[in-house]
């Protein structure tokens, strides 16, 4: 028998020339915008500037994944994106109707899927700016469940809407969401199934999910929808972190530098924006393969 592969550590020789690149970078920048602004910068200075930079970047990393595990920040994201994206599938699935009306139905089918996932009933609420009328919530357990990843989220939402799929007359503000057809219009329709397009609005008629041909379209149409939501709401979910660490490594190198006596603000400011910003993306993503490493 051959030689088992050994498992090993990843690698960091990779990270000497991005490294350098980024020292590189913070005293080409700081030097920069020293001169432009006539802010004076000793050579005895710039060690504190690169410290400076480097700790608003990992202070940002370190903040931010903090906030995401405690404050569960992601599954507070996916409910809203999550909602966004049932809202459009049902605008462009039904027949035109009024903000309230779709907003009434994108809530249905919030809650149906939130009463699949976890299994209990949600409780009633009155709102704010509502007093006779109420809101379904179900507290700090459907923010644990969407905490999730957006991968794992999306394998969930697949394998609920196969539970829909057997059963769509049951969940027909979700069979809009997942599919696009809508379980009422059934008997008013042709039973040849056809997809939607981007030049037709209405309500599809619901093919008979006993075919085996129809059962495939309409697999097809769940997984593609859910294959869309995934790829939207994962870029969303990075592009609002990263610009979560600029703003943050900016904000931190700030505060820094407004510490250290005779410091150059403005220029350690924006380096902190720029490198620093770049450099908790680094660092985010060294963390992350580190932890897969380590759960192998």
């Amino acid at each position: 028998m051959g030689e088992q592969p050994k498992d090993r550590a990843p690698g960091v020789l990779w990270a000497v020339g991005p490294g350098v690149l980024v020292i590189g970078g913070i005293l080409a920048l700081v030097l920069f915008v020293g001169w432009f602004m006539a802010v004076p910068i000793t050579p005895d200075l710039i060690p504190a500037l690169i410290w400076i930079v480097v700790f608003s970047a990992v202070a940002a990393c370190a903040l931010l994944e903090i906030a995401k595990r405690v404050l569960y920040l992601r599954g507070y994201f996916h409910a809203r994106q999550l909602k966004a994206w049932m809202r459009k599938r049902i605008e462009a699935t039904l027949p035109v109707g009024s903000d309230a009306a779709e907003e009434a139905a994108t809530e249905r089918a919030f809650d149906d899927l939130m009463v699949l996932a976890l299994g209990t009933a949600p409780r009633r609420r009155p709102r704010k700016s509502d007093p006779d009328g109420h809101r379904n919530t179900f507290g700090v357990a459907q923010t644990e469940y969407l905490d999730a990843p957006t991968e794992q989220l999306a394998a969930q939402l697949s394998d609920l809407g196969e539970l829909v799929l057997a059963s769509p007359v049951g969940h027909p503000d979700l069979m809009v969401v997942f599919t696009g057809r809508d379980p009422e219009a059934a008997s008013k329709g042709s039973p040849q199934p056809s997809m939607p397009t981007s030049t037709s609005r209405g309500a599809e008629p619901l093919p008979d999910p006993t075919d085996d041909w129809n059962a495939a379209l309409l697999n097809a149409a769940l997984q593609r929808g859910i294959e869309s939501f995934q790829i939207i709401v994962s870029q969303r979910w990075r592009r609002t972190m990263q610009l979560s660490a600029v703003v943050l490594a900016g904000v931190i190198g700030w505060a820094t530098a407004m510490l250290v006596p005779g410091a150059a603000v403005m220029p350690i400011t924006l380096a902190s924006f720029v490198v620093g910003g770049f450099l908790a993306w680094v660092v985010r993503d060294l963390s992350a393969g580190a932890a897969r490493w380590r759960d192998r």
